[in-house]
């Protein structure tokens, strides 16, 4: 496959974790569960969060979480553990599949949940 083909199948997983029911999370065994470890509110956190999901999750989930390929992540108010969850095991569900992002640190996967669970606070949602 090429280098963009690879590129657009792992950023369209990202937006997959939106489009399926939490029952339908992993694909083999789940690791334990580590501790949240950042402060989920910490703008800071959530900056680097949002850098990560316009370079790997944009793809799918589309600008800012609006949606794209896949449901839009603005707006909805996901668990936290459930979205890290997602981010760090996968996702497949019917034809959706997202793959693992367990490859980033427990801290960069925090980050992203932080800032997907902050797209949840826009004043558009009110």
């Amino acid at each position: 496959m090429t280098r963009i083909t690879m590129t657009a199948l792992g950023a369209s997983a990202c937006l997959l974790l939106a489009a399926a029911a939490p029952s339908a999370i992993g694909t083999g065994t789940q690791a334990t569960q580590p501790v949240q470890m950042i402060d989920l509110t910490d703008p800071a956190h959530i900056e680097n969060g949002k850098l990560r999901f316009a370079q790997n999750c944009s793809y799918c989930h589309g600008a800012e979480g609006i949606g794209g390929k896949h449901k839009k992540l603005q707006c909805r108010d996901f668990d936290p553990d459930y979205l890290f969850d997602v981010i760090s095991n996968g996702l497949e569900s019917g034809s959706y599949f997202m793959p693992p992002w367990d490859h980033f640190s427990d801290e960069k996967r925090w980050e992203l949940v932080g800032y997907i669970s902050s797209l949840g606070l826009l004043d558009s949602c009110s």
